[in-house]
């Protein structure tokens, strides 16, 4: 790797790592798990668009009371005990679409990857009234999860969030009543949705979509619906959004493959699609301890595919992946890359995907250490070389 200011070489001529110098106006945040959508206007430029979470984390210890507010399971009604509050300040920041800058050459000055004017919070909100209202009061209050009683020091341990978490732009089939992107994004369920969710096992992370992008853009408000194909006691999230033959499609399984159809409009989805994984992939979701989970958005690529990424976690550690599936039903994995040249990848989460129009590049974006916004910028040419798993082998 060499070094230079901002950015990493990688392999010259080939493959970049740039950081991201996104800004908000939002205090005492840090802008994490970067999506960057271009697309084609309709006078036929092209057109660029960023979204990021807005992190913050304050921690706190004092005394809560178990009962019928807080939950303590193994201490009794009534008891004093110790807590300890991590509350996680997270709201999906967006900004607004403007022309795109060629990504030609390897001049990293040149090709704008900057956002711009800072990223603003995403007015979207759980219901047309909300949204009507007070559109601007932020996504939330959100359900607590449900805390951790350690009884070795009798202490509670809880965690609260205050917004939505992990946005993804997805593009939207051409002449779309909602415009040309949706906004993706998994959270835990506003209290409005889901009553009496406080510290319950109803209280986990949910996959949502607001279908009106282009107008949360812009500033104005819309309503985000939750995706109703999956669990509501079980977490939901890291689904791969991609848009075929006009109908909005997720992954919501790599290993096995499962594709869902749904509806931007209100999240009405139904599983229609699962196929084995190939034997590397299946075996990597065996091993001991391992998890493998989807990444970013899924886009149309070459010869009759698509391209999307996935992450396997480990103890903590992040390993990130391309792969390709075909690009009709019922979506089967057709290939997989070795590991992206991510650097410091143990703690890079992968959350963007994109193919700029008019280059021969794929930005691969990703929040790293839950402190900063970065982009693996990489030739086409690379990427497929890292498909050639027997290049691997004569390169050691």
């Amino acid at each position: 790797l060499t070094l230079l200011g901002s950015y990493v070489a990688i392999a010259p001529g080939a493959a970049v790592d740039v950081r991201l110098n996104w800004t908000t106006e939002l205090e005492n945040r840090a802008l994490i798990n970067p999506s960057s959508l271009w697309f084609v206007g309709a006078d036929g430029g092209a057109l660029v668009v960023h979204s990021a979470r807005a992190h913050g984390l304050d921690e706190s210890e004092g005394t809560v009371t178990c009962g019928a507010g807080m939950r303590c399971e193994g201490a009794e009604d009534g008891a004093v005990v110790s807590s300890f509050l991590s509350a996680w300040r997270s709201d999906v920041v967006l900004g607004d679409v403007r022309p795109a800058t060629s990504l030609s050459g390897w001049d990293v000055a040149a090709w704008g990857l900057d956002s711009g004017s800072p990223l603003q919070r995403a007015a979207i909100a759980s219901s047309l009234d909300a949204a009507a209202n007070h559109p601007f009061d932020g996504w939330g209050p959100l359900c607590e999860p449900r805390p951790t009683f350690v009884p070795e020091n009798r202490t509670l341990l809880r965690k609260t969030v205050s917004g939505g978490e992990d946005p993804k732009l997805v593009a939207l089939a051409n002449g779309s009543i909602y415009g040309p992107f949706a906004l993706t994004f998994s959270s835990l369920p506003p209290t409005e949705t889901r009553p009496g969710c406080h510290q319950t096992g109803r209280s986990v992370s949910q996959m949502f979509i607001a279908a009106d992008g282009l107008r949360v853009s812009a500033g104005g408000a819309a309503v985000a619906s939750r995706l109703d194909c999956g669990w509501t006691r079980i977490a939901e999230k890291n689904w791969i959004a991609f848009t075929h033959e006009g109908q909005l499609h997720y992954v919501y399984s790599v290993v096995p493959h499962v594709v869902v159809i749904a509806r931007a409009a209100d999240g009405a989805c139904q599983r229609r699609y699962s196929t084995s994984a190939s034997a590397p992939l299946s075996a990597l979701a065996q091993a001991e301890g391992v998890r493998v989970h989807g990444s970013a958005t899924a886009l149309p690529y070459a010869n009759g595919t698509y391209l999307a990424l996935f992450h396997s976690l480990l103890e903590g550690k992040y390993v990130t992946f391309a792969y390709k599936f075909a690009a009709a039903p019922p979506f089967p994995v057709v290939a997989v890359s070795r590991a992206l040249p991510l650097p410091r990848s143990a703690r890079s989460f992968p959350s963007g995907l994109a193919l700029p129009p008019g280059s021969d590049k794929v930005v691969v974006s990703y929040g790293h250490a839950n402190s900063e916004s970065r982009a693996l910028v990489m030739s086409l040419h690379h990427l497929e070389s890292l498909f050639d798993w027997c290049g691997e082998a004569e390169a050691a």
